[in-house]
């Protein structure tokens, strides 16, 4: 669709378009790449298939607007407002998303890797179910909380700070990732891969949850069942968890070998005979409970 006009403004690489006004349009596979969209406002507009590559969208408003497999590669969208945006299968590597707004946005199939999303808010974010790349992302600040990464690459990902609380992280590949001072809480880490990961000051204490099993909510102020952060059987060989807070976490079956617990707090933390631990821990004078 390259060289029309829509709404008086010609589509074409590399064309100035700030702060147009593409609300609702329907703009099929345009060709956009490195053009200068700051600002502009494309609001339930229809995307799907465009090429959008190196293009500027700092401050754009791409609120509720179909994106849907389009090429975002090395794109600008900083402070971008993406509520409810439709990413389906859209290819954002390399792309500068921080600040971004995310809410609701719908991410099944996204690509991600090496992507900045520092401080952006993902919360309520629909991750789908088809397998999501995050290879060194940068999440550090992000708002993750409550969202399904199951089976997620995060390899090498940034995700210092991260609030993960009540997210879900089953069969996630974290090998590398940084994790220093995440908050954990609730989370469900299970089968997860944290092999060599740093999560050093996280928080994985357990407070409320209603995904452990089935388990009965209860609030922090008591009542009801205690509930865990989840993180049966994951493999945590090598991973660094100095100071971090592991009060009352679920190590059933979990892989600890040559873990770094130093200062680590693991009271009411809960065990089996499956338990790895590192060479010379004594996981019972830790205040660890075994099932």
């Amino acid at each position: 669709m390259d060289g029309v006009e829509v709404n008086g403004y010609k589509i074409e690489p590399g064309a100035d378009l700030r702060g147009a006004n593409f609300e609702g349009v329907e703009i099929e596979v345009a060709d956009l790449r490195e053009a200068n969209l700051q600002g502009t406002n494309f609001q339930g507009a229809y995307l799907g298939g465009a090429c959008l590559k190196e293009a500027n969208l700092q401050g754009a408003n791409l609120r509720e607007a179909d994106l849907g497999r389009a090429n975002l590669r090395e794109a600008d969208l900083t402070g971008a407002d993406l509520t409810g945006v439709s990413l389906y299968r859209a290819d954002l590597r390399e792309a500068n998303l921080r600040e971004a707004n995310l809410q609701g946005a719908y991410l099944d199939g996204v690509c991600l890797r090496e992507a900045d999303l520092r401080e952006a808010n993902l919360i309520g974010a629909d991750l789908g179910s088809n397998p999501m790349d995050w290879h060194r992302a940068t999440l550090r600040e992000a708002n993750l909380e409550g969202a399904s990464l199951a089976g997620a690459t995060l390899t090498e990902a940034d995700l210092r700070e991260a609030d993960l609380r009540e997210a879900d992280l089953r069969e996630a590949s974290l090998e590398w990732a940084d994790l220093r001072k995440a908050d954990l809480r609730e989370t469900n880490l299970t089968c997860a891969n944290l092999a060599g990961a740093d999560l050093e000051g996280a928080n994985l204490a357990q407070l409320v949850s209603t995904i452990h099993r089935g388990a009965t909510r209860r609030t922090a102020h008591g009542g009801g069942p205690a509930t865990r952060t989840v993180i049966t059987k994951v493999n945590l060989e090598g991973a660094n968890l100095t100071g971090a807070n592991l009060t009352g976490a679920d190590l059933t079956g979990a892989d600890l070998t040559r873990a770094d617990l130093s200062r680590a707090n693991l009271t009411e933390a809960k065990a089996n005979a499956d338990t790895t631990w590192p060479e010379g821990f004594d996981p019972e004078a830790a205040g660890v409970v075994f099932n």
